[in-house]
């Protein structure tokens, strides 16, 4: 750890920002990267502030451990930003000690849930000294407009950080309340045209073919999540996580500058929740329809968001250039769904699925299989709404995400026993990687499989068996099974399928 004093404020302050690639044997085409959302938004937070920045994105242009080390040799920062996802702690943490070795007297801050989910243990365990929890970008600009005025770092809120060898929480930082007061972020800092590329490029079984017609690229429309999913990770920030909306015109405002400059037409709106109701939806529709852009999207919304009666709002939807709606089902029986916290009717769902199926909009699902109440029977229920629904659902299993409250419930019950060891061995939810039900893992998988084949056949789907739940592998290749290794090969090389139903494919 690093005392402040070591750093000379009367210089300008020089930051480098990291972008991890948490899955490097997928991307070595490019046909597998994802924009790094949240790190833009700090990072323009910080441009706009007038400090000099650098950033390595991992995911365009990769560096092996030596050719790090001799960029770190070649350039001097008092700043390293790093920000990923809590399965990604295996991959930040030694990137972090090898910036110490090279940069010793740097400051070192994580963000997203890699460092959030559990601050203490990640600036206990990595070589960060501060981890900045909630959204960041107000946070980081006042922690370097102290470093810069040669002031420490006590008081700044929405950060976890060594104080005299004590870990001190500051208080959390309030959320934006206005999401038109944060500007979207000046995507030229990125390689977006890398992005924009490898979204047309997908090839493999996880995505939609109807990716490849188009150029697509991701943008936020809302922020927040007012709902307490036990296993999802936004549990942790509930009360300092309310649901909120860019206004129509100024989110097709910057859809027409991304397809006017960029030459995006398909926008993956990459929120928690874009929707929870047509009301709330319909600004946007409207404002859509009437700016005639030629463009599609695909949104986030909950079972529930149309019902009996919604009809026409759905031909609106579909005409405002709507493609797909994606809707989490999580689970078919009532009893896991209560245990969930989900706060949906299966009945709903079915509804749902039946008005986007008559008005030509591609519906997608996902389901969270290994609750510790779950049985045989319950997972039946589950593939039997599926099939029932037409619908090929991408199948994960139960992962303790930390910060969520079945995470702490995997503590208390002593399946995870060693939380650095855990952070270190976060597998991708395709893996029953913690099996918590009183079932055994034979009986899951042979139920999984059982359900998925039947759905597969009734749609006509041309999966293999190796394909049934797709593997996102994210383990170093030296640690991968021979199984896992076919799965992977058999996965990258497969063609996404469109069924002769409407539905498409979706696993993982």
């Amino acid at each position: 750890m690093i005392e402040l004093s070591n750093i000379d404020n009367k210089k300008k302050i020089r930051i480098l920002f990291i972008h991890p690639n948490p899955r490097p044997e997928w991307t070595k085409d490019k046909s597998f990267i994802w924009f790094p959302m949240g790190l833009a938004y700090v990072v323009d937070a910080v441009r706009r502030a007038g400090y000099d920045f650098h950033i390595l994105d991992f995911q365009v242009n990769p560096m092996s451990d030596e050719e790090l080390k001799v960029f770190l040799t070649k350039e001097s920062f008092d700043v390293v930003g790093i920000g990923a996802l809590s399965n990604s702690y295996y991959i930040v943490k030694p990137i972090l000690e090898l910036v110490r070795e090279m940069l010793p007297n740097a400051l070192i801050l994580g963000g997203n849930s890699v460092a959030a989910s559990k601050p203490e243990l990640f600036i206990t365990k990595t070589e960060a000294d501060v981890a900045v929890v909630g959204e960041g970008e107000k946070t980081v600009v006042e922690l370097l407009d102290r470093l810069a005025s040669g002031r420490d770092l006590c008081g700044v809120n929405g950060i976890v950080h060594f104080v005299n060898g004590k870990i001190i929480n500051e208080e959390k930082r309030p959320p934006w309340k206005n999401l038109d007061d944060r500007p979207f972020p000046d995507w030229g800092m990125f390689d977006i045209n890398a992005y924009v590329e490898s979204g047309s490029k997908h090839k493999n079984v996880r995505l939609f073919t109807y990716l490849r017609e188009h150029k697509p690229f991701l943008i936020n429309t809302s922020l927040g999540c007012p709902f307490r999913c036990t296993f999802c990770y936004n549990s942790l920030y509930y009360e300092n996580n309310p649901l909120r909306f860019h206004s129509a015109e100024v989110l097709v405002k910057e859809i027409k500058y991304l397809r006017d400059k960029y030459g995006i037409n398909f926008f993956i709106f990459l929120d928690e929740l874009t929707w929870t109701t047509p009301r709330i939806a319909e600004p946007l529709v409207d404002v859509l329809i009437e700016a005639d852009l030629n463009i599609k999207y695909e949104a986030s919304v909950r079972v529930g968001f149309l019902n009996k009666g919604d009809e026409d709002f759905a031909k609106k939807l579909k005409k405002s250039g709507c493609h797909h709606l994606s809707y989490s089902l999580e689970s078919g029986s009532e009893k896991i769904l209560k245990i969930m916290n989900k706060k949906i009717k299966i009945s709903r769902f079915k509804e749902q699925k039946r008005i986007l199926d008559e008005v030509g909009i591609i519906s997608s699902t996902s389901l969270v299989l290994g609750y510790p109440e779950e049985t045989v029977a319950t997972l039946k229920e589950t593939f039997d709404v599926c099939y029932e629904c037409n619908i090929y659902p991408s199948v994960g299993f139960l992962v303790p995400l930390p910060g969520s409250i079945i995470y702490e419930q995997a503590i208390k019950n002593g399946w995870i026993t060693n939380e650095e060891e855990y952070f270190l061995g976060i597998k991708d939810r395709q893996f029953l990687d913690i099996n918590m039900s009183e079932i055994s893992n034979k009986e899951i998988m042979d139920t999984v499989f059982e359900g998925l084949k039947k759905i597969r056949d009734k749609l006509k789907l041309n999966i293999t068996d190796k394909q049934l739940i797709f593997q996102t592998i994210i383990k170093k290749e030296n640690d991968l099974t021979n199984e896992e290794v076919g799965i992977l090969k058999d996965a990258t090389s497969a063609d996404a399928i469109e069924s002769k139903s409407g539905s498409f494919l979706t696993t993982g």
